[in-house]
């Protein structure tokens, strides 16, 4: 099972920025997810949100600003040209999570070629991640709720990856288990249910926003499941504590 950093260490950082990508690898951590968004200017920069709210308590749209407005309010996110040069020649797992439409996408896709680990192109809008496949590019189709999946029924039985929120995995139980298909689910963030998870046999991998999960990812050093749910369960406190420092100083 892989498990991917979301949006890098975001507990102890500011999500979406070198630090937190840096606090990840540190953590042993080979697989990294991101948010990419388009400014006015066409830059292609890493952040989550269609506003400003969350990170600045300015009710600005992102997609406003050029990446000089950008860089004033937020100097420690990443335009996606820094991450790629920070990042890609490193052999990682990485994930671009689209958030708004296929421009994002032909801007990124030449840069594709300088990443030496397995990218993939993620998006809820899956126009935009049949278009990516169009491409020859892997693509995970997102997936939220019960109601896009009765919408989209067939891709999520039968696309070659899928990426589903947590409060949909039983649904995962009707799913074969000895599929090619690859079956991501996010944002798991403890340990008994990532052991549950990897129990299931059809989960290739999760999201996480806890570093100490990093022990259920198979490419790592093993740790029987007891031992890795118990050490995943104490370092959760610690995560908490992160959390709760790092929300004070943003605040």
């Amino acid at each position: 099972m892989i498990v991917y950093a979301h949006r890098g260490d975001n507990r102890s950082q500011l999500e979406n920025t070198k630090a937190a990508f840096d606090s990840s690898l540190a953590s042993g951590f080979r697989a990294l997810e991101l948010d990419l968004v388009r400014l006015v200017d066409d830059t292609v920069v890493l952040y989550h949100d269609d506003t400003l709210d969350r990170l600045s308590g300015r009710s600005v749209n992102a997609t406003d600003l050029n990446y000089q407005e950008f860089c004033e309010i937020f100097p420690e996110l990443l335009s996606v040209y820094d991450f790629v040069n920070y990042y890609g020649n490193l052999g990682l797992d990485i994930n671009f999570e689209i958030k708004d439409d296929v421009r994002t996408f032909e801007l990124l896709e030449p840069l594709l070629a300088l990443c030496t680990g397995r990218t993939v192109i993620s998006s809820f809008r899956h126009d935009i991640v049949d278009h990516v496949r169009s491409r020859g590019v892997a693509g995970g189709y997102l997936f939220e709720t019960t109601k896009e999946i009765e919408q989209a029924r067939h891709i999520f039985e039968a696309a070659p990856r899928i990426h589903i929120d947590e409060s949909l995995a039983p649904l995962l139980r009707d799913l074969p288990t000895d599929s090619d298909r690859e079956i991501y689910v996010y944002t798991v963030n403890e340990a008994t249910s990532a052991q549950k998870l990897k129990g299931l046999g059809n989960v290739s991998g999760i999201y996480t926003d806890n570093s100490a999960l990093v022990a259920f990812d198979s490419r790592l050093p093993q740790l029987v499941g007891a031992e890795a749910a118990e050490l995943a369960e104490v370092s959760e406190i610690a995560a908490a504590a992160g959390s709760a420092s790092h929300a004070a100083r943003v605040s």
